[in-house]
């Protein structure tokens, strides 16, 4: 994002924050129930690592606990997952245990999948989708990141009441 720091900026990143203020202002608005909880480790780990939906079971977990929000509640996952074998296995893994009550990989959207890589730029694409389809349902989301090598984040997206 555009900051004093780094003065360049993300444009993707600036619009998909414009999509999520947009959201606000046409009377759907949303609210990130969670803040985004994060698994870090060395990205060498990543490749090594075969427990990867463990991981994000886990990161998943945390985010239901800290909103009180039982997965079964959980209407779908909007992810920032693209073409790589190893994240998109990775996201249908968990998304086909935790999801069941749902219809597994159906209730499951990509944003990389379609866009290309953009780095963490597309999380927060991925929320923006993710307030979109909260309010389409009035029901929470869940928005995952994995697409970089060695980071999760996780964070719950649901409709104001």
């Amino acid at each position: 994002m555009f900051t004093p720091t780094q003065p360049q900026g993300m444009m993707p990143g600036e619009g998909a924050a414009g999509l999520l203020l947009a959201g606000a202002c046409d009377g759907g608005a949303v609210a990130l129930l969670t803040p985004p909880e994060q698994v870090q480790d060395d990205a060498t780990a990543d490749v090594r690592r075969r427990d990867g939906a463990r991981v994000l079971e886990a990161l998943v977990e945390r985010v239901l606990a800290r909103a009180d929000v039982a997965s079964s509640d959980v209407a779908m996952i909007v992810a920032d997952t693209g073409h790589r074998s190893r994240y998109v296995l990775e996201l249908m893994e968990y998304a086909s245990a935790a999801m069941r009550q749902r219809g597994g990989s159906a209730d499951v959207v990509r944003v990389d999948a379609t866009g290309g890589y953009s780095g963490i730029v597309s999380f927060v694409t991925a929320l923006a989708l993710a307030s979109h389809y909260a309010v389409g349902r009035q029901a929470p989301v869940l928005c995952i990141a994995n697409e970089v090598p060695g980071r999760r984040l996780a964070a719950l997206v649901g409709p104001t009441v």
